[in-house]
């Protein structure tokens, strides 16, 4: 279930900054984060960000951390339980 999770918000993550016209850089600065941790986020290597690190990345992608996780594709949020 954990990389489930860490599976789809790094793809709704990753969908969510390109939406936004945003590099891996750009998002990095926004945060004050290295754009290292964005894109280990991104690729599903790096645990998921918890805290005010995770509500920081959601004010920066302009979304809440629901609308985060249903950004993921339909299988993710099938093993996430998440419904449509």
């Amino acid at each position: 279930m954990a990389d489930d999770l860490r599976s789809a918000v790094a793809s709704a993550v990753r969908a969510r900054r390109t939406l936004a016209g945003l590099t891996q850089g750009q998002l990095a600065g926004a945060m004050g984060v290295d754009q290292a941790v964005i894109s280990r986020i991104e690729a599903a290597v790096r645990p998921i960000p918890l805290g005010d690190e995770l509500v920081r990345l959601c004010e920066q992608l302009g979304c809440t951390l629901r609308q985060l996780l249903e950004d993921a594709n339909p299988e993710q949020r099938r093993a996430l339980g998440i419904r449509d």
